[in-house]
């Protein structure tokens, strides 16, 4: 892997994280990626999206490795049958 800039683009970004300049411009936009709007375009310190996107990872690693929470297995619901009186008394 080549040495980075110190500041990347959108379209370097996108390409390094394997996905579309539009969700690069979506995260940074919600502040997700530190990041600069210079005119038209959108700039990003190299060292602080390192940081963050490492931040990112720890964070849904994380997530991933809390306990989910069992499943019902075996239970069974008791379903309620229609009123047949009624029925009968109308027949």
């Amino acid at each position: 892997m080549s040495a980075l800039s110190p500041i990347l683009y959108s379209n370097d970004v996108s390409e390094l994280l394997q996905c579309s300049i539009r969700t690069v411009e979506d995260y940074a936009r919600a502040g997700r990626l530190p990041s600069l709007k210079f005119g038209d375009g959108w700039v990003f310190p190299t060292e602080a999206l390192i940081h963050a996107v490492n931040r990112m990872a720890a964070e849904e690693a994380a997530k991933r490795a809390q306990p989910c929470k069992p499943l019902a297995v075996g239970k069974k619901t008791q379903r309620s049958l229609p009123d047949l009186s009624k029925l009968l008394a109308a027949a």
